[in-house]
């Protein structure tokens, strides 16, 4: 049977089917369907449901204006629900299904074929076989607090390769910037090495190849026997019995101020947000920072923070200035706290950590197994615990 519109195709030879298929598609002049579903339904005393059974089953329409762009496969309908919906939104080209499918699997195939060669890649570029044995003598402090984070952190049981930073729950470092800091430093000194079986999505594959360092896996050091077990005993060793050196003594004091100083500045972001301000720290903001650790610990330079962005709001509000100019009184006020918090000997409460700004793990090795003095780290200053 053909129509204007369509062919129709029996997959019966019995009459009664084959009339009750024609009375389901039957078309009038201006493109409607003459009778309704229930109406055959009951001429042939079946349920409506039934009726679309038993077309799907004997009968296939084939579209007359419709063709796969690929086979030339005409499109066939569902039932006449997916006949108008075509009619009124589809365009006159097409795919049909077993062209998706033969061009979903070349594309499969494809993709497979280029991530087996970024694979070749990488494994060429990223060679482990490499790698050369480190000394511990040869770490400063810092990348030895650095290395051992990323081992207690994300290493793998084996000690194999330690995950990547983004997948681990709690921070790495107090602020994103330190934490990529941190790995380009034990990356650039060749402590850790880019782990070829890293997911490809971590890499932009230009030349030279690019990473991010916060999405690969590394590879951890190996000590002359090609073993990185024996160099991570070795370190927690060191930092077990305080075997330190001279340059580890002069250097402790710089990380704990770098720490300290990233570990305030998290919280002023915090407390900014909070009173809706945008606030970018540039270089005053870090000068006053680090003015006021060389006086008070970073549970005392909190409670400054926390003041100062209030008092801020508070002027927002009061003298209805816009935010920046609000924004831009919190480095002042800082300032000036601290400066006579000192010149009238007052008695600076230090606040406790926030919630959202958690220890992060370099704090919690550098302070609780290097130092070995725990929360001492957060409330007391510096200049004067060293």
């Amino acid at each position: 049977m053909s129509t204007d519109y369509f062919d129709l195709e029996f997959h019966t030879d019995d009459p009664k089917l084959t009339k009750l298929c024609s009375e389901y598609w039957k078309i009038t002049e201006d493109g409607k369907f003459a009778r309704t579903g229930t109406d055959i339904a009951k001429e042939f005393g079946i349920s409506s449901a039934g009726l679309g059974k038993l077309v799907e089953c004997y009968c296939t329409a084939y579209s007359k204006e419709i063709f796969c762009n690929n086979c030339g496969r005409p499109y066939f309908y569902d039932n006449r629900s997916d006949y108008q919906s075509t009619q009124r939104y589809q365009s006159k080209t097409w795919i049909c299904r077993e062209c998706q499918e033969i061009e979903r699997q070349k594309q499969e195939l494809e993709q497979r074929s280029k991530e087996d060669a970024q694979r070749k890649t990488l494994r060429e570029e990223f060679d482990l076989k490499f790698r050369q044995p480190i000394k511990l003598n040869s770490l400063s402090l810092e990348n030895a607090v650095y290395l051992l984070s990323l081992v207690r952190s994300c290493g793998s049981e084996d000690f194999s390769y330690a995950k990547p930073t983004v997948m681990i729950k709690e921070p790495f470092a107090p602020s994103k910037d330190f934490e990529i800091n941190a790995l380009k430093n034990l990356f650039r000194e060749r402590y850790i090495s880019v782990h070829p079986e890293s997911d490809l999505g971590a890499f932009i594959f230009d030349t030279p190849i690019r990473f991010y360092v916060d999405r690969v896996m590394w590879a951890l050091p190996i000590d002359e026997n090609g073993s990185p077990k024996n160099v991570i005993a070795a370190l927690e060793e060191k930092f077990r019995d305080m075997d330190w050196n001279k340059q580890w003594e002069d250097e402790q004091l710089e990380l704990w101020m770098k720490i300290a100083h990233e570990e305030c500045i998290q919280y002023l972001d915090v407390c900014m947000k909070d009173h809706g301000f945008t606030f970018s720290p540039g270089d005053k903001t870090h000068l006053v920072i680090d003015s006021l650790l060389r006086e008070y610990s970073v549970g005392q330079v909190y409670s400054f923070i926390w003041r100062a962005s209030k008092d801020a709001a508070a002027f927002y509000v009061r003298e209805k200035v816009n935010k920046q100019h609000a924004a831009n009184t919190v480095v002042g006020n800082l300032q000036r706290q601290g400066e006579r918090a000192k010149a009238e000997g007052w008695e600076v409460k230090p606040y406790r950590r926030d919630r959202r700004c958690p220890e992060s793990v370099i704090s919690q090795v550098f302070f609780n197994t290097a130092l070995q003095i725990g929360e001492a780290g957060f409330t007391q200053k510096p200049y004067q615990a060293i």
